[in-house]
């Protein structure tokens, strides 16, 4: 994404107090899409836990990059798939 949309989204969020999220489908070693961005995170689905519930799953969060906080940081919810998952 071209960094003059980017600082003209970011502009308009601004403006609007409101957040642009870009989902992108990288490796953790690739660069981002540049300066602009304030929070890069990896999310994973972890193997289902407990065993004896299935459907429920484990997902991750993992901050490679924050301004706003420490970077490392990580969060962890479970959650449920869709029927048949």
């Amino acid at each position: 994404m071209p960094q003059p949309l980017l600082a003209r989204l970011a502009g308009l969020a601004d403006r609007h107090d409101a957040t642009v999220v870009v989902l992108t489908d990288r490796a953790a070693d690739r660069p981002s899409l540049g300066s602009p961005v304030s929070l890069r995170a990896m999310a994973s689905r972890l193997t289902p836990l407990p065993p004896q519930r299935p459907g429920r799953y484990t997902c991750r969060l993992e901050a490679i990059k924050d301004r706003r906080h420490p970077p490392g940081w990580s969060h962890e919810e479970f959650r449920s798939g869709p029927p048949g998952l």
